[in-house]
């Protein structure tokens, strides 16, 4: 990485603040899930895990102990999210697009610009 405090600041602002089912908390960082119009966002758009993989390969440059425990926390957080809102219990799968997806091009004719139907796919 060749701006490592660049993409330090980058990854601290890529969060949004939720409320998570436990009753009585307050809302906790989460990795940013883009709007993205045409699926029309979370839980459509269910990619946003993303983010940890930024932070990974962060921390392996910078060995900096206090951003990967920040990091891990906003990750537990997003994997919380993602199984209290797109967890498919039949299938063991998640519901909503990938982002190896390629976006509208990756699916059927019959998804495009249709978050309802990719909200329906499902997801490792």
């Amino acid at each position: 990485l060749l701006y490592p405090d660049v993409v330090k600041a980058s990854l601290r602002r890529s969060v949004e603040y939720v409320q998570l089912n436990d009753i009585g908390s307050e809302p906790v960082p989460v990795w940013l899930q883009d709007e993205c119009q045409h699926f029309g966002g979370w839980p459509n758009l269910s990619d946003a895990i993303v983010g940890a993989r930024g932070a990974w390969s962060l921390y392996r440059m910078s060995k900096d102990e206090e951003f990967l425990q920040w990091a891990y926390q906003v990750t537990k957080n997003s994997l919380q999210r993602a199984e209290q809102d797109v967890y498919d219990t039949q299938s063991g799968l998640f519901r909503g697009c990938s982002s190896f997806m390629e976006s509208n091009s990756g699916y059927p004719f019959g998804y495009r610009d249709n978050g309802n139907a990719v909200g329906r796919t499902k997801a490792l």
